[in-house]
């Protein structure tokens, strides 16, 4: 389900969707370990590190099937895969599908996103909002869009140096922000829409996959049934 590459290349982690296992490589794949995430009880969906893999975030969805209350968790290591431990939840009274992570290149910061589902699905109150760290995930705060309300965020991706963001809504908009990683995101300066200047084919469109080079100049979105869209930055 996610799969993160050290730079180097010789570190690698793979999240294990069906059960609770996260899967880690010091040498290139030659040999693996696992770790046995006792404390998660829904299906991994995501996992984002920085260039070295010494922090990871892994995330999970919530299931009306799960044993105990967690209503989707965000886990995180510090010791290249080794272990890891549950953040605090972000606001308890919400339900999660971190569909959406992704961090600067040193891991300082860390922005995820959950899907959305309103109250009347058997999902209730899930967030469908974005939410950024700039301390390691030591704490996080939303990300407003300009008209603030839930989506299904199903990417997002951070600038190495986290002064930049894309994120995508699925079917609807692609966003970008562009701030000082030491700023504060308020409502007064929330993600903008991304204009796609070509005409798209699909009735139904996907947002499914963003790319973006180390020091942002380049920016790639997979729309599913579409194209790949490139975006450059010269200045």
């Amino acid at each position: 389900r996610g799969i993160v590459i050290s730079a180097e290349g010789d570190k690698i982690i793979v999240l294990s969707y069906y059960d609770f296992d996260i899967y880690y490589s010091h040498n290139a794949g030659s040999t693996w370990s696992y770790y046995s995430v006792s404390t998660a009880n829904d299906e991994f969906t995501q996992i984002a590190a920085n260039h070295d893999l010494s922090i990871a975030v892994a995330g999970t969805e919530y299931s009306s099937t799960s044993t105990d209350s967690d209503s989707g968790r965000l886990f995180i290591s510090t010791d290249f895969g080794v272990s890891f431990t549950a953040l605090p939840e972000i606001d308890g009274s919400r339900y999660y599908w971190w569909d959406a992570i992704d961090m600067s290149y040193d891991g300082r910061v860390i922005v995820v996103g959950s899907d959305y589902s309103d109250s009347s699905s058997s999902y209730p109150d899930s967030s469908g909002y974005l939410y950024r760290s700039t301390d390691y995930g030591e704490s996080f705060s939303h990300v407003p869009t300009s008209d603030n309300s839930p989506k299904e965020w199903n990417a997002v991706k951070v600038s190495g140096d986290g002064n930049k963001l894309f994120a995508a809504e699925s079917g609807v908009s692609l966003y970008r922000s562009y701030l000082n990683v030491d700023s504060n995101i308020t409502t007064t300066s929330p993600l903008e829409v991304v204009e796609i200047k070509e005409n798209l084919t699909s009735s139904s469109t996907a947002y499914l996959a963003l790319a973006m080079s180390n020091d942002s100049r380049i920016a790639a979105l997979g729309i599913y049934g579409e194209n790949i869209y490139v975006s450059y930055y010269n200045q």
